[in-house]
C-alpha cells in the first residue's frame, strides 16, 4: 500500500471534522426590537388573588364575579390570572401573612408581579418575599381599575399603531416643574424622531436600497393622583422604590414603555441625565433584535386588557419565530414559588446594558466556531498518531 493511499483515511476524516468547524452564519433578525417584541413577547402573566376569610357577602361576590369576568374576557383579554384565596386553608393564610396587610382590608385583591425566570436573575440587593403590585380592598369599582383606564388604552393604541415607544410623563404637580420636563422631552422625541434615514430619490428609478419606515414615538400625561390610573402607576412605581415619593413633592417623572405593554423603571423628568436616558430607550427599541436582547427581555411587563394580537404592528420578518415567554408560567400561590420583581437600581441598570449590548454587541458564534476549531485540531492529532503507530505495526 503506498503512502499516499495510506493517508487518505486520515485526511478524509480530517477533511469532514473540519467541516464541522466551519462557521455557522447566526440568523439575524432584520425586525427592530420594538417590533420583534409586540409581536413575539406575550404580555407577562400576573396573578391576581383575592383575599378573604369565609364565605362572601352578596355585593362581594358579584364584585368578586366582575372581576373574574374581566380576567376571563377573550376581546380584550387581561393579562391575569384570577385565584380565589381563602384563608381558611392554609397556603392562602401563609401567603396573607407575608403580605403584612390589615385584616380590616378582607376581602382584599392582590396582583402579584409575574415570576422571574430564574432565582439566579435576583441581585445581592433584592429583597425576598412577595412582589405586590397593587393591592386594595374589592370594591364595586375594583373590575374597573384593574381592567380599563384612559391612559392605558392610549398607550395600545399608539404601540399597536407602530410607535416605537410610549413615554408617559407623570405630573408631580409643580407647574413650572411639570412644563419644563413636558418641553424637554417632546424636545428630545422630535430630535430623535428627525434622526431618520434620508429617502431615496424619487427621480431614481431604480434605487439601490428601499426607503426604511419612518420612527416615531409617543409621549402621553399623567396626573400622580389621577384616581382612574391608580393601578397603572401602582405598578409602575413598584419597579423604583422612592420615585413616587419624589413625583409626590413635585418632581415629575418618565416612564417609558413599549411592545405590549413592558415598562423600564421611572425616573425623575427633570435631573441631568433624564433626557439620555429616553435616547438611550429608544436606541434599544430601534435597534436590530439581537439575540442578546430575546434572552434579556428588558424592561417589565404591565397589566393591560388588550388584544395584542389582534391589530399589532405588522413584522418585517414573516420568518421569526415565537420564542419562549419572556416571563414564567402561572403557578398556584406558594411561599417557594412566589418571588420578587427586580428593585428600582436593578432595573434601572438594564438599560444601559443593553444600549451597550446593542452597539458593541457579543457574538457567541464566534466562541462556538473557535472551541470546534480547537476540537478539530484535537481529534487531527489524534488520528495522525493511530495512523503512524499502525504505520509503525505494519
Amino acid at each position: 500500500m503506498s503512502t499516499s493511499r495510506c493517508l487518505r483515511p486520515a485526511l478524509y476524516a480530517m477533511l469532514g471534522l473540519s467541516m464541522l468547524s466551519a462557521p455557522v452564519p447566526a440568523r439575524a433578525c432584520k425586525d427592530p426590537v420594538f417590533e420583534y417584541a409586540i409581536q413575539h413577547w406575550p404580555a407577562s402573566d400576573y396573578r391576581l388573588l383575592l383575599f378573604h376569610r369565609g364565605a362572601l357577602s352578596s355585593p362581594h361576590l358579584a364584585w368578586a364575579s366582575a372581576v373574574t369576568q374581566a380576567c376571563e374576557r377573550t376581546d380584550l383579554p387581561l393579562n391575569a390570572v384570577f385565584m380565589d384565596s381563602d384563608q381558611t386553608a392554609k397556603d392562602a393564610a401563609e401567603t396573607w401573612a407575608e403580605l403584612h396587610l390589615q385584616d380590616a382590608q378582607l376581602p382584599t385583591l392582590v396582583v402579584l408581579f409575574p415570576e422571574q425566570k430564574k432565582s439566579s436573575e435576583r441581585s445581592p440587593e433584592q429583597p425576598t418575599g412577595l412582589a405586590v403590585a397593587w393591592s386594595a380592598p374589592l370594591a364595586e369599582n375594583s373590575a374597573r381599575l384593574l381592567s380599563a383606564s384612559p391612559l392605558r388604552t392610549r398607550i395600545v393604541r399608539d404601540l399597536q399603531a407602530g410607535k416605537a415607544a410610549a413615554f408617559v410623563l407623570v405630573r408631580g404637580g409643580n407647574a413650572a416643574r411639570d412644563q419644563e420636563a413636558q418641553q424637554k422631552l417632546d424636545a428630545t422625541l422630535r430630535g430623535l424622531e428627525q434622526q431618520q434615514p434620508a429617502a431615496p430619490d424619487p427621480a431614481d428609478p431604480a434605487p439601490s436600497a428601499p426607503a426604511e419606515k419612518p420612527i416615531h414615538y409617543s409621549r402621553q400625561t399623567v396626573d400622580l393622583r389621577d384616581a382612574a390610573e391608580t393601578v397603572f402607576l401602582s405598578m409602575a412605581f413598584a419597579l423604583s422604590p422612592g420615585m413616587r415619593q419624589r413625583v409626590a413633592q413635585g418632581e415629575p417623572a418618565i416612564i417609558g414603555l413599549y411592545g405590549r405593554g413592558r415598562a423600564f423603571p421611572p425616573f425623575a423628568a427633570n435631573s441631568d441625565s433624564a433626557m439620555e436616558r429616553v435616547s438611550q430607550i429608544c436606541q434599544m427599541v430601534t435597534a436590530s433584535c439581537s439575540c442578546q436582547i430575546k434572552e434579556m427581555h428588558p424592561g417589565v411587563g404591565l397589566l393591560f386588557a388588550a388584544d395584542w394580537d389582534a391589530d399589532s404592528y405588522p413584522s418585517a420578518d414573516p420568518n421569526a419565530s415565537v420564542i419562549a415567554r419572556p416571563d414564567a408560567p402561572v403557578a398556584p400561590p406558594s411561599m417557594a414559588a412566589l418571588v420578587q420583581t427586580p428593585t428600582g437600581a436593578q432595573a434601572h441598570s438594564v438599560v444601559t446594558q443593553t444600549v451597550a449590548t446593542v452597539s458593541m454587541g457579543n457574538h457567541p458564534a464566534l466562541f462556538r466556531n473557535l472551541t470546534r476549531t480547537v476540537v478539530v485540531a484535537v481529534a487531527g492529532i489524534l488520528v495522525l498518531s493511530v495512523f503512524r503507530l499502525w504505520r509503525r505495526r505494519s
